[in-house]
């Protein structure tokens, strides 16, 4: 499933996870939010899994299958608070900063 199908998904009120590898958590987080689903639950999987020892790989699906459990059994609004924060800190890293989008004439 894509972030896209994730956010029309939850737009109609099904509860979803998606599935995540690594550090693209941030952006998909920042486009759920853009798309209107802030509170979009993004389960973060190791990445790349090619280094993950049998043990280590497991490890990770037991605690991915724990957290997309607890995810659809939460309400959105604890979800918005648990996942945005999660995610981005900070200043939105895709946004322009005004004295750079000024001097492109942006």
């Amino acid at each position: 499933m894509s972030l896209n199908d994730a956010v029309l998904l939850e737009k109609r009120g099904i509860p979803t996870a998606l599935l995540c590898a690594g550090s693209f958590s941030t952006v998909g987080q920042l486009q759920a939010k853009a798309l209107g689903v802030p509170w979009l639950p993004i389960v973060v999987a190791p990445y790349p899994f090619g280094t993950l020892s049998p043990e280590a790989l497991k490890k990770a699906a037991d605690e991915a299958i724990d957290e997309v459990i607890y995810v659809l059994t939460q309400p959105s609004e604890k979800l918005e608070a648990d996942y945005f924060e999660r995610h981005v800190k900070g200043p939105n890293p895709l946004k322009v900063p005004k004295q750079a989008s000024a001097k492109a004439g942006i």
